[in-house]
């Protein structure tokens, strides 16, 4: 006779990834919502500097609930013994590319650099798709940054 289906290997399996996220999750908005109390909370209808920093703060707390609850009763994949560098490495080398490029080379060109670097930590990537992700995300950062919030950035670089 078999075992019973609760009592598999696979269903007494804690989830260690959702566990590990929602801890985070869980810790950066107490320490987000916490912050968040020093500053001046207001009222829903005047809002002061620290609504929404401790709605956010509140919002990541639930959601690491979510993920931790998640993680502990309905098991799932576990960590792996070794973590791969490529993508934390590929998402270091896309931010510091912006972050140099911002400046010399306007907001499109380190968008473009950073993002198009970034796409070298997943293995599911085609230089077609990225350019081409790359281009409008850039374009639209053009837009919503100096175009509709008028924030002093050059587009372009200066010759």
């Amino acid at each position: 006779m078999s075992a019973p289906e609760s009592d598999t290997p696979e269903k007494n399996r804690i989830g260690l990834r959702d566990v590990a996220a929602g801890l985070f999750l869980l810790a950066a908005g107490i320490a987000i919502a916490i912050a968040a109390l020093d500053l001046n909370l207001g009222t829903p209808v005047r809002m002061g500097s620290g609504f929404l920093p401790l709605g956010i703060g509140v919002l990541l707390c639930v959601v690491g609930v979510a993920l931790l609850l998640g993680g502990l009763l309905h098991g799932g994949a576990g960590l792996p013994a070794f973590p791969t560098l490529r993508p934390l490495a590929a998402l270091t080398f896309g931010f510091a590319a912006f972050a140099v490029l911002i400046g010399p080379g306007g907001l499109v060109l380190a968008g473009f650099a950073g993002i198009f670097l970034a796409s070298f930590g997943t293995q599911q990537k085609s230089v077609v798709e990225t350019a081409i992700f790359a281009v409008v995300l850039s374009a639209v950062a053009a837009v919503l940054f100096v175009v509709l919030l008028d924030l002093p950035l050059r587009l372009w670089p200066t010759l």
